[in-house]
């Protein structure tokens, strides 16, 4: 019998009252369990599993079972205001989507595990600016993964970023490149234009809990190309459209 505290990333529908439950743990390893009986009982389990709740579980491993069954769910914290706003628990499930496409079982990620419960906090206590948390937090979970685009240099010459100029980041390749090089290097997917004050505002937030971002926005113009251009980076790196993301995509547009 094994006792964690997890988040509730991912609720999937088994037979006519079970619950496979895909959860993030304290330590940073993405794990499933069987919740039996939790779609139809609200004795056993209340409400402490629905979506992207921080609970303390108690499982076991049974002999002759694929998946360890939940035993006991008790909410250590809920996110009740962030499940009320649409764009703000449509955000929650895009990187919990993320999170659940890019992290193998059994492959701690402790300090992802804290990036991403800060930034539910952060959404839960204050007024979300999506302009800006949305690509800071993209561009926090793809370094976690190993994916983290390539914006000091340009991908093709090498020479390093300057002041008052823009770049061209390339979806496909992951990076920036500059003005010249763009013009003399045919593109095949997808490229944005961004600022060089944006990328530098970006990259000084790498690594900083999502409680300590900037309260006030960037620009929302300039912003939005960046989330743009991460999300295409983030679809293509994937091999498939992410449906978490085509609906944020929506709610923000509106």
């Amino acid at each position: 019998m094994e006792d964690k505290n997890a988040l509730v990333l991912r609720r999937i529908p088994y037979g006519e009252s079970d619950w496979i439950l895909s959860l993030f743990t304290e330590e940073g390893n993405k794990i499933s369990v069987f919740a039996a009986g939790a779609r139809n009982s609200k004795k056993r389990f209340g409400s402490s599993l629905d979506l992207f709740n921080l609970v303390s579980v108690t499982f076991d491993h049974k002999p002759g079972r694929d998946l360890p069954l939940l035993n006991e769910a008790y909410l250590v914290e809920g996110f009740v205001a962030l499940r009320n706003d649409l764009t703000k628990f449509s955000a929650a499930s895009f990187f919990g989507e993320m999170i659940s496409e890019f992290l193998p079982e059994k492959d701690p990620q402790h300090k992802l595990y804290q990036a991403f419960l800060g930034f539910l906090r952060t959404m839960e206590s204050q007024a979300f600016l999506p302009d800006h948390f949305i690509p800071l937090m993209e561009h926090q979970l793809l370094s976690h993964f190993g994916f983290q685009p390539r914006f000091t240099s340009c991908l093709i010459c090498q020479e390093k970023l300057k002041a008052s100029q823009s770049y061209y980041f390339h979806g496909a390749k992951g990076g920036v490149v500059c003005l010249a090089c763009h013009e003399n290097t045919p593109v095949a997917h997808s490229v944005y234009l961004l600022d060089y004050v944006t990328i530098q505002k970006m990259l000084s937030q790498l690594g900083r809990v999502p409680q300590d971002w900037p309260k006030e926005s960037w620009g929302a113009d300039e912003t939005l190309k960046m989330r743009k251009a991460l999300e295409y980076f983030i679809q293509f790196t994937v091999g498939k459209p992410l449906k978490s993301l085509n609906f944020l995509s929506q709610i923000l547009l509106k």
